[in-house]
């Protein structure tokens, strides 16, 4: 009752305030029943922490997945302008810790018009929307951003441990280099972002992120498509460009990813491709740089206090062999009726012929359409991640790729995405996999 009031009142309150403006309200509730297994192998345990000793490896689980609310609103200005704002927040079916089940998602507002199309406030960027032209299983298991998204094993992480100096004081200083990290799907918050009118089915995208007082900690994201629509025949193309501040990974280079992605519509065949290069990712994470692990108390401004030794290390001496990795992937579906069968297969490719870290991922799914507006699926992906030979103590790979199956847009609970674990990063050199019945009404 309280939500159905709050949705009430806000559609109220955004229909009052803009008497000239139409207002759009829409949603999508994707829920589904997910057996899922981490995929680990050793002493009947799920993790190498005694806090998840003797939980399951495989277990059942309700899923709440990229569930959304969203206003969308628009004005007519003088001279063929339009004013546009857009509200969107994730919604959570699942997750009873959270008293308030609202995570906002796109915000921004902007301005459209033949220039067109400027934007200011948190947005997807480019590069992450390109990637969703190759995705047939988007925000289901095998979401290709479980292969797509990150650096992954052997500590591969991208992260900012932003102002670990003895110089910088700012309050990013108690960063998480475990949490906190751009990746190459991402969201991007205090964004502005520009995209051309469309010109004969081409146009060019640019989002940028800026420092905000944080020494070269920027995104920056460009992205040229092209869409052709001829009759039952449809081809999307494009290639993203996107790089990440030093400060993201520590290194004396920025680090970059380019991506080329693209699919083809024949009648009821559909076809689609991807291809990226992750350039200059960074080990920075791994434990042995100590500072990254414990990060202490910063004294308050104006204080003489000593700063603690762990926090003179700054980014020339935590800087780490940087790592380069191809990413690629191709999938299909075929129309059956009012439904389509899919697959598709991703592989990361190792960081380096030391690192055993890479993975491949193979998905396979049914969607079928109960109507324009619900649909139902079954899907099932496995990720099988490459590892080292040499074991620690509890007989867990000392290296090996961290990729899951389960991950993507798909479960907003990260302790559903792999059971037994408090992240949603699989231990490395497990091979998780889930089979997913779902359900997804939008409106």
């Amino acid at each position: 009752m309280k939500k159905s009031v709050l949705v009430i009142a806000v559609s109220a309150a955004l229909a009052a305030g803009s008497a000239q403006a139409a207002v759009e309200v829409y949603g999508k509730l994707h829920l589904s029943l997910d057996q899922t297994d981490n995929g680990n192998t050793y002493d009947g345990n799920t993790n190498d922490t005694a806090a998840n000793a003797g939980a399951k490896a495989k277990s059942l689980y309700v899923s709440t997945n990229a569930s959304v609310l969203g206003f969308k609103a628009s004005e007519d200005l003088e001279g063929g302008m339009k004013a546009l704002a857009l509200i969107e927040v994730q919604i959570e079916a699942d997750n009873q810790t959270k008293t308030i089940p609202f995570t906002e998602r796109e915000v921004y507002a902007g301005l459209g018009g033949g220039f067109g199309t400027a934007r200011i406030g948190k947005i997807d960027t480019p590069m992450k929307l390109l990637g969703g032209v190759a995705d047939l299983f988007r925000d289901q298991v095998g979401d290709n951003r479980n292969l797509t998204s990150k650096a992954s094993g052997s500590g591969l992480v991208t992260n900012a441990p932003q102002h670990q100096d003895i110089n910088s004081r700012y309050p990013a200083l108690a960063y998480s280099a475990l949490s906190q990290k751009p990746g190459w799907e991402v969201r991007a918050s205090n964004a502005l972002a520009y995209t051309t009118p469309d010109m004969g089915g081409f146009t060019v995208s640019v989002l940028y992120q800026p420092d905000e007082g944080r020494k070269d900690s920027s995104i920056k994201d460009v992205a040229a498509r092209f869409t052709s629509d001829m009759g039952s025949a449809k081809l999307v193309a494009g290639l993203a460009w996107e790089t990440h501040g030093k400060a993201w990974n520590n290194d004396v280079k920025a680090e970059t990813n380019i991506r080329a992605a693209g699919s083809v519509t024949m009648g009821d065949i559909k076809a689609a491709v991807l291809y990226q290069k992750a350039s200059n990712m960074n080990a920075v994470s791994d434990l042995a740089h100590g500072a990254l692990a414990i990060i202490p108390a910063v004294p308050a401004l104006g204080t003489t206090a000593a700063v603690p030794a762990q926090l003179a290390v700054n980014a020339a001496s935590a800087v780490d062999t940087s790592y380069d990795r191809t990413t690629w992937g191709v999938g299909g579906s075929f129309k059956i009726g009012a439904g389509a069968i899919k697959a598709q297969y991703y592989k990361a490719g190792e960081t380096s012929s030391a690192n055993a870290d890479g993975a491949t991922m193979i998905a396979v799914g049914y969607d079928h359409n109960l109507s324009k507006n619900t649909k139902v699926y079954v899907a099932y992906a496995a990720t099988k991640n490459d590892q080292g030979t040499a074991l620690d103590s509890a007989g867990i790979p000392k290296a090996g790729g961290t990729y899951t199956a389960a991950g993507g847009g798909h479960d907003n609970n990260p302790n559903n995405v792999i059971p037994g674990q408090a992240t949603a990063t699989p231990n490395k050199g497990s091979d998780p996999k889930s089979l997913s019945l779902g359900l997804v009404f939008s409106f």
